[in-house]
């Protein structure tokens, strides 16, 4: 199976937090700020996570996991997929600027790799840079227009740029 480690980092609110996660309307046995799951099938998964302060506010953030079938039992990557891969780790730990480094990297190797262009929208969403956000998913769009992730990252950078209606249409393409 495919693992998926999702990571809460809540901003705002009263420490200490706590955090109530979902796979789609299951609970998941997991109380601390961070999941590691495994998908076993191929497939579209929804992620839930529910975080309460400390005063008992709450919040709720989604994410959307895509499981897609693997052909051979071993895929070698090129070695722009290597530098996504250090891309996407470099950004679960938080290290931006090392992340972007490492897109930069890929896409003077291969100008064509769709997901590096993705990864350095979640960073710039990361960092509240929504407009650099959108200018990277979209060019991941336009090199993988079937690449349902672009569109929900894509989502995602929409409604923080409150841009209701067009997050939404977004969505319908995922």
């Amino acid at each position: 199976g495919e693992k998926v480690i999702l990571i809460a980092r809540p901003v705002g609110g009263k420490p200490p937090y706590s955090y109530k996660w979902y796979s789609g309307d299951q609970p998941i046995d997991f109380l601390d700020d961070s999941v590691v799951w495994t998908l076993r099938a191929s497939g579209t998964r929804i992620f839930r996570v529910m975080v309460t302060d400390a005063s008992g506010n709450t919040a709720e953030a989604r994410s959307m996991a895509i499981v897609r079938p693997v052909e051979a039992a071993s895929v070698p990557l090129s070695p722009a997929g290597e530098w996504a891969e250090k891309a996407k780790l470099a950004v679960l730990l938080a290290k931006y600027d090392e992340a972007l480094e490492y897109c930069q990297n890929g896409i003077e190797m291969e100008p064509a790799h769709a997901e590096l262009y993705s990864i350095k929208g979640q960073v710039y969403t990361a960092r509240q840079e929504y407009d650099l956000a959108l200018e990277a998913i979209d060019r991941a769009i336009s090199l993988d227009p079937e690449n349902g992730s672009f569109y929900y990252r894509r989502s995602i950078v929409l409604k923080k740029m409150g841009r209701e209606s067009e997050a939404r249409a977004a969505l319908d393409k995922v």
